[in-house]
């Protein structure tokens, strides 16, 4: 008996891009030109994601996701390792943490490191190297 070996639809549907970063959690509409991720069911955690940089979007049935109405969504992987603007991660500072250290070391710097601590990712990374803790 021979495995089946053919690639998986995701490619198909990705066409061709490998840059690209996974995020779960239940799509909603955003500001204009964006759409809003939210990362649990009672939609009090989010994140906005510009519009034009999803690349595909998979819902996820209730035969598969207990909460059901879940998508995995992907998004252009470059867009996600921006930089975040200093203002927002002024605000971001100022509304959730206090002092120095932690607004220097736990501040997010990208969409990714924000959707990662925001835990929209899609599988389980290994720690970063950068910025670490004196």
């Amino acid at each position: 008996m021979t495995a089946d070996l053919s690639p998986d639809p995701i490619f198909d549907h990705l066409g061709g891009e490998s840059d690209v970063v996974a995020l779960v959690g239940f799509l909603g509409a955003g500001p204009d030109g964006f759409v809003r991720l939210f990362q649990d069911p009672e939609l009090k955690i989010s994140m906005d994601i510009p519009a034009g940089e999803v690349v595909h979007r998979h819902r996820v049935g209730p035969d598969v996701d207990l909460l059901g109405g879940r998508s995995t969504i992907w998004v252009n992987g470059s867009r996600m390792r921006e930089s975040i603007d200093e203002g927002i991660r002024d605000r971001l500072a100022r509304a959730f943490l206090v002092g120095d250290f932690a607004a220097e070391y736990l501040t997010p710097e990208s969409l990714e490191d924000a959707a990662e601590q925001l835990t929209f990712m899609a599988y389980y990374r290994p720690p970063k190297t950068g910025k670490r803790c004196p």
